[in-house]
């Protein structure tokens, strides 16, 4: 991987090229190269590629413009880290603003911090081909419309894309495990906990294998506190899902609980579970506007809209010009057949095939699925480094 030192400090720049050069070669392996501020053109950044190391002795207007004209010539997918001695939240978030991938102390920590980085930034280029789809599934109102149907959704998915994940990130008790009349070992809040000693052969043994195919990662029995769902250990855990399964369903409570899923950038399109009707509709609209704020592309957006059939619905059609989303599958209300289904403890899509209900959910899971294209996460948010979120205030849970 190549590295660019561009600084605009002699003394920086000997700083930089020592710390890379305490790096261990055999886990990094750089090709290193550097230029003074006032004299890095266009040609030479983009021929740079690999990661820009910005050495800067202060952070004012001139070097944040600078950076900005770095970030418009050389794409947002390039990694560009700012390296300066300021502790204020403020400065770094301007740095972020203007174009930075990630912030750097200059201190005794920095042959760590960047050696980290290096290691992370190589790891997901490499990775990113092979991970399976992930979808984050949030439902307008009530937490239970996104837990069958991602139950289902999951089902549906384990017959045509095998093998998928379904991850219950329900902090207020998880009941996937019980829709799919599972008892599992552990939990997603066990793996979030340990999060610095995971590996796969973890995260495999913690998924409960239900007789579809579908490989559950239980939520919490009982509730826990919003603030254990960080966006680092998220990521983590959802990225070694993605490893070994083609599909992965996370579902959430609400947008408050999202926003950390969004902001570790491990989903690459979004499903809201709402029902045909004005009030619903007006709340998906809400919805649908926090999560554009939040950087997530309307061409990442689907909807299973709950209640088709019934007298006085609204149509699909309606709700997809009113939220100018695409993809909007209307989806019967079989309220009989759904609660037997549950009471089973099989979903169903598997206990009534040929049900309407199941019928247009296997007709979303085809539709969801073959959207995938282009691996790209939903959230602007996502190609930022841990110093950044932190900075932007991502890993706490807003309150919306």
């Amino acid at each position: 991987m190549k590295a660019k030192i561009i600084t605009d400090s002699p003394e920086l720049a000997t700083r930089l090229r020592q710390v890379l050069g305490q790096l261990p070669t055999s886990e990094t392996r750089l090709d290193v190269s550097e230029a003074a501020l006032n004299t890095i053109e266009p040609q030479m950044l983009l021929a740079a590629g690999g990661m820009l190391l910005f050495g800067l002795s202060q952070i004012d207007a001139p070097r944040l413009e600078c950076l900005r004209q770095v970030r418009a010539t050389v794409g947002r997918d390039a990694t560009v880290v700012v390296v300066a001695k300021t502790t204020d939240n403020q400065t770094i978030l301007s740095t972020i603003r203007a174009g930075a991938t990630d912030f750097l102390m200059d201190d005794e920590g920095l042959p760590k911090e960047l050696g980290h980085l290096i290691l992370r930034t190589r790891a997901d280029g490499q990775a990113r081909a092979s991970k399976g789809q992930s979808t984050l599934v949030l439902p307008t109102s009530s937490p239970r419309d996104s837990a069958w149907v991602a139950a289902n959704l999951a089902a549906a998915l384990a017959k045509t894309s095998p093998p998928c994940a379904l991850v219950d990130l329900h902090l207020s008790g998880g009941d996937m495990a019980m829709l799919f009349k599972l008892t599992p070992r552990h939990s997603i809040i066990d793996l979030i906990t340990q999060e610095h000693s995971l590996d796969q052969i973890v995260v495999e043994q913690a998924l409960a294998i239900h007789e579809s195919g579908v490989r559950v990662l239980a939520g919490p029995i009982t509730p826990v506190e919003e603030g254990v769902l960080h966006a680092t250990a998220v990521a983590r855990v959802v990225d070694l899902v993605r490893h070994s399964h083609s599909q992965v369903l996370l579902s959430v409570e609400s947008i408050r609980h999202a926003l950390p899923v969004l902001a570790s950038g491990c989903c690459e399109q979004a499903l809201i579970v709402m029902h045909l009707d004005v009030v619903s509709l007006h709340r998906t609209k809400q919805l649908v506007d926090q999560l554009l704020r939040q950087g997530v592309r309307r061409e990442q957006l689907h909807v299973a809209a709950i209640g088709l059939g019934q007298a006085g619905a609204l149509s699909p059609a309606d709700v997809g010009r009113v939220l100018q989303v695409v993809d909007v599958q209307g989806v019967p209300n079989d309220l009989e057949s759904l609660v037997c289904s549950i009471n089973l403890g099989n979903p169903l899509v598997l206990e009534f095939p040929k049900s309407k209900t199941s019928q247009a959910l296997l007709r979303l899971a085809e539709s969801m699925s073959s959207a995938k294209g282009e691996s790209r996460p939903v959230s602007r948010f996502a190609s930022l480094g841990l110093k950044a979120k932190e900075a932007l205030g991502l890993f706490a849970t807003a309150k919306m």
